[in-house]
C-alpha cells in the first residue's frame, strides 16, 4: 500500500535532512553548491540548525548576485575571505556567532558600495578597524560586538546604529562621535577600555531615541550638562565607570544609580546639572530649583513640627484640667 501524502512527505524531510548532515564544510552543502551554479542566486541564509566546520570558501565571492549573506551560529574557523569585497550587490553581511573566525577585517569590504548592514557580532576578529569602512556611504548598521577589535571608531557619519561593546578598544572617546548625528537606534561602546572624560560632543546625538551605552569602560570626571539634551534616549547607561559623584536613590529603587538611566528611574548627574525626569519632559532640572524644592520641604517640616508641638501642648493642659476636676 503506498504511503499517504503526510507520510511521504516526511520521508522526503527526513531524506534531505540525512543529506544535509553529512555536509561537514559549505562546500560541500547542496543549497550552497546551487547557489554557485546559479546566476540568480539572491539570498544566501545559513541558520545553526546545519552545523558547519572548516573555513569560509573563498567560492562566496564568486556569487554575484548575492544580496543578503547570512551565516550563523557555526563552528567555522580561519579568516573572513578577502573576495567578500567582489559581492558588488551586496546589502546584507551577516557572520553573527560564527564559531572561531578570527584575524582581521578585510580591508577589501570597503568595496561594497551597496551594503547597508554588516554584522561580525561574536567572532574572533582582532586588529583595527579598516578605515575604509568609514567610507562606505550606504553604511547604516554596524554590529562589532563581542570580538577583540582596536584602534579607531569608523567615522561613518550616515549610520543610524553602532554596536563596537565587548572589545579592546582604548582612549579618550573622540570628540567626533558627536558627527554621528544620524543614530537614531543603538550606540553602544560599553565593555571596553575607553579612559578620560566624556566628551560633551555626545550631547549631539539628539536622534538617538534607544540605547546610548558607554558603561564599564574607565571614564572620569563629571557627565557633561550637554547630555542633558539626550531628550529622546529611553537607555542611557554610564554606569561602572569612576564618574563622580554618585547620587543615593532617594526612592530606595536601586541602590546607588551611579549614573545609570534605565526607563522609570531618575538620572541624577553632577552638581553643575542635577536631576533629569524620568518622562523627559523637562529635560534637566537645575541645581538652584533643586535647593529651592529642599528649601521648600525644610520649611514644610518646621511648620509640622510646630503643629506637632501645639497639639502635644493642648493635649497636656486636656489632661491637667480633666484630672483637677476629678480629684474636687
Amino acid at each position: 500500500m503506498p504511503c499517504p501524502p503526510k507520510w511521504a512527505l516526511l520521508f522526503a524531510l527526513l531524506a534531505t535532512h540525512v543529506a544535509v548532515s553529512g555536509a561537514t564544510t559549505l562546500e560541500e552543502y547542496e543549497t550552497y553548491q546551487n547557489c554557485l551554479a546559479s546566476s540568480s542566486c539572491s539570498r544566501l541564509w545559513i541558520d545553526g540548525e546545519i552545523s558547519f566546520t572548516g573555513t569560509l570558501p573563498t567560492s562566496l565571492g564568486s556569487i554575484s548576485g548575492l544580496t543578503y549573506l547570512q551565516i550563523r551560529s557555526n563552528d567555522f574557523t580561519g579568516t573572513l575571505p578577502t573576495e567578500l569585497g567582489k559581492l558588488a550587490k551586496l546589502k546584507l553581511l551577516d557572520f553573527y556567532n560564527g564559531g572561531q573566525i578570527t584575524g582581521h577585517i578585510p580591508t577589501e569590504l570597503g568595496s561594497l558600495e551597496a551594503v547597508t548592514y554588516i554584522k561580525f557580532e561574536k567572532n574572533d576578529l582582532f586588529g583595527p578597524f579598516p578605515t575604509e569602512l568609514g567610507l562606505l556611504t550606504t553604511l547604516l548598521h554596524l554590529n562589532m560586538r563581542y570580538n577583540n577589535l582596536n584602534g579607531t571608531i569608523p567615522a561613518a557619519t550616515q549610520l543610524t546604529s553602532l554596536w563596537l561593546g565587548h572589545n579592546d578598544l582604548s582612549g579618550t572617546l573622540p570628540t567626533e562621535l558627536g558627527l554621528l548625528t544620524h543614530i537614531t537606534e543603538y550606540f553602544d561602546l560599553s565593555q571596553n577600555s575607553f579612559t578620560g572624560t566624556i566628551p560633551t560632543e555626545l550631547g549631539k546625538l539628539t536622534g538617538t531615541s534607544r540605547t546610548l551605552d558607554i558603561s564599564n569602560n574607565d571614564l572620569t570626571g563629571p557627565l557633561p550638562t550637554e547630555m542633558g539634551k539626550l531628550a529622546k534616549v529611553t537607555n542611557l547607561d554610564v554606569s561602572e565607570s569612576s564618574l563622580w559623584p554618585m547620587w543615593r536613590d532617594p526612592c530606595g529603587c536601586g541602590g546607588v544609580f551611579n549614573f545609570r538611566y534605565r526607563s522609570g528611574d531618575g538620572l541624577y548627574l553632577s552638581t553643575a546639572t542635577t536631576f533629569s525626569t524620568t518622562n523627559h519632559t523637562s529635560p534637566t532640572i537645575t541645581l538652584t530649583a533643586t535647593l529651592t524644592t529642599l528649601t521648600t520641604l525644610t520649611a514644610t517640616l518646621t511648620a509640622i513640627t510646630a503643629t506637632t508641638t501645639a497639639i502635644t501642648a493642648t493635649s497636656a493642659t486636656t489632661t491637667n484640667f480633666t484630672t483637677s476636676t476629678h480629684i474636687c
